[in-house]
């Protein structure tokens, strides 16, 4: 399947199967990230699928540092993780 025959929505099933697919053959985070989004129709869900698939198998260091940047109260978001993690 290639990108014209790929088509997300808002439907879970499409969703994870257009964020696969990028996942798969992307060469990192970011790649895939905009591979994903570049398919267009439901694109911020499923760069965010897309995202969360990546960053489970490729960790924070694949994620650019200008992106890192962006998120919104990353220290929050930090301290979060630190607490989950200790379980």
């Amino acid at each position: 399947m290639h990108p014209p025959d790929i088509q997300g929505s808002g439907y879970v099933v499409s969703s994870r199967e257009a964020a696969l697919r990028p996942f798969h053959d992307a060469a990192g985070f970011s790649d895939a990230v905009l591979r994903a989004m570049s398919l267009g129709d439901d694109a911020d869900t499923i760069g965010a699928v897309c995202g969360r698939f990546s960053g489970a198998c490729r960790d924070e260091s694949g994620i650019p540092p200008e992106w890192l940047s962006e998120f919104a109260s990353c220290q929050l978001i930090d301290g979060a993780l630190s607490g989950l993690l200790k379980f």
